[in-house]
């Protein structure tokens, strides 16, 4: 007699690639804020230079200001499991962002203790 597999899914995997756009996009504008504020105070110039700084700077700011918010945010919120897969012998760990899984021998999941800890430790 053949053992069905158990499945638990934790979320919407459509609900979760939307999430990550929602982030993405967030990012965007803090990156279009980052680079007005720069780019306004550095074409402002100097009284005693005539050269001013170019775009290239400005978007560089921006972009170091846009990539760690989007990551950290796609740490805290999005990096984790979205389904679980029981079969005999074995637990099936899926993520979503990127899309990959994890089969864990379920002699190494039989005596998991829950112990306070940041995501991912």
């Amino acid at each position: 007699m053949e053992q069905a597999t158990k499945t638990w899914s934790f979320g919407d995997p459509t609900g979760w690639v939307i999430a990550c756009v929602l982030f993405l996009l967030w990012s965007c504008v803090v990156e279009l804020g980052g680079y007005s504020i720069s780019y306004g105070l550095l074409t402002m110039g100097s009284l005693d230079r005539e050269q001013r700084a170019g775009r290239q700077t400005s978007i560089v700011l921006g972009t170091v200001v846009a990539i760690p918010i989007f990551f950290a945010l796609y740490l805290t919120s999005l990096s984790g499991f979205f389904q679980l897969d029981l079969e005999v012998g074995q637990l099936t760990v899926r993520y979503i962002l990127p899309e990959r899984s994890m089969v864990l021998p379920i002699s190494e999941v039989m005596n998991v203790q829950e112990e306070p800890a940041y995501k991912g430790r």
